[in-house]
């Protein structure tokens, strides 16, 4: 894959990040509160990670999570905002006392949500996070569960509210990465959503 993300490269990145995860996680205790938030956690990394293998030649792109202390010695943090924000950087600047190199945001290219509770409540208030963003290009990841249907019906109101192109994808919750059938499902904002296969 190219720095340019394409639809389908999208779904390639994801289903390459949950192979990660599910690699990273296969030691942990299924039905467990702990292990699930760990695997979750992972899962937002394994997400990072893919981000990062697409724009490790361009030193002026920064992928912000919170598992990644790599933006530590520039920024000072490792999550910005949103549980993955891919963005450009400029570091030209110094301060004006101790003349130390400041860095800072030059344009978001990314922001990614992924919220695998259960609660509608909680679905919305991680996606309102997208809409309030300025990136090109924004994802929102959900768990695969029996009434995603109506989850993602509901979010098409907010994500017409985004700028740039919408993204919302539903994985498997991580209780169930110990299944044989571990699919992702994929779809882009149109006048609706519209699959990407």
């Amino acid at each position: 894959m190219d720095a340019e993300l394409k639809p389908h490269d999208l779904r390639i990145l994801l289903g390459l990040a949950l192979i990660e995860a599910i690699s990273m996680t296969k030691n942990l205790p299924f039905n467990n509160q702990q292990g699930n938030r760990k695997r979750s956690s992972q899962w937002v990394e394994s997400v990072a990670n893919q981000f990062k293998s697409i724009y490790q030649e361009d030193e002026s792109i920064r992928i912000f999570s919170k598992g990644f202390p790599g933006n530590r010695e520039l920024f000072g943090i490792n999550e910005l905002l949103y549980d993955i924000l891919v963005c450009e950087i400029n570091v030209d600047l110094k301060s004006p006392r101790q003349k130390r190199k400041l860095a800072y945001i030059t344009k978001a290219l990314w922001q990614i949500e992924s919220e695998f509770g259960k609660s509608t409540k909680e679905v919305f208030v991680d996606f309102n996070k997208l809409v309030i963003g300025e990136s090109q290009q924004k994802l929102f990841i959900g768990a695969s569960n029996d009434y995603q249907h109506e989850i993602k019906e509901a979010l098409i109101h907010p994500a017409k509210c985004c700028q740039g192109d919408v993204y919302l994808a539903f994985v498997p919750h991580p209780n169930t990465w110990d299944g044989e059938k571990l699919e992702i499902e994929l779809w882009r904002k149109s006048n609706g959503w519209v699959p990407i296969l």
